[in-house]
């Protein structure tokens, strides 16, 4: 479809038809004008922390923000903003962020995978990419100063 626009709320591509006046100006269809305000506010603060997550660096007033949404009443919300915060602080940098977050923190990674609803290998794969999973995956067999299993004993050498 060439025409129409994109609803923010459901995500789907639509007709000129299926938006009021005030909806194809707030980009919002009539079936989804129809949902409660709450719901609507839900899928705009998702929608807001997905693109967190896709900046090429999380500032400090992103920080701040996202140390607000993690008090929200909405228990999915707070869970996904406070994964956020913990990888804002570990990763703030976004090339190469989820390789280097399965890599060394595989906990986070796990968490924040959860938080997000991505259980299935196949839909981590396309949020995170291949290399970070297969980092992950990889990881957990592998011994290293920095890395989970880790049985080395002798101090690391500087150089």
């Amino acid at each position: 479809m060439t025409g129409g626009y994109g609803c923010r709320i459901c995500g789907r591509r639509r007709p000129n038809e299926a938006f009021s006046g005030r909806g194809r100006r707030d980009h919002v269809c009539k079936g989804c004008q129809k949902l409660p305000s709450s719901e609507r506010v839900r899928a705009d603060v998702k929608r807001e922390l997905r693109g967190y997550a896709k900046q090429p660096r999380i500032s400090g007033r992103n920080i701040l923000r996202l140390m607000e949404l993690s008090r929200h009443e909405d228990p999915d919300i707070r869970k996904h903003a406070a994964a956020l915060v913990e990888i804002a602080a570990v990763c703030p940098g976004g090339r190469r962020r989820w390789v280097r977050l399965a890599a060394s923190h595989p906990a986070l990674f796990g968490r924040y995978r959860e938080a997000i609803g991505v259980l299935d290998e196949a839909d981590a794969r396309d949020v995170f990419g291949d290399e970070a999973m297969e980092v992950l995956r990889g990881s957990e067999g592998l011994v290293g100063p920095d890395l989970p299993g880790s049985t080395d004993d002798e101090p690391d050498i500087p150089f």
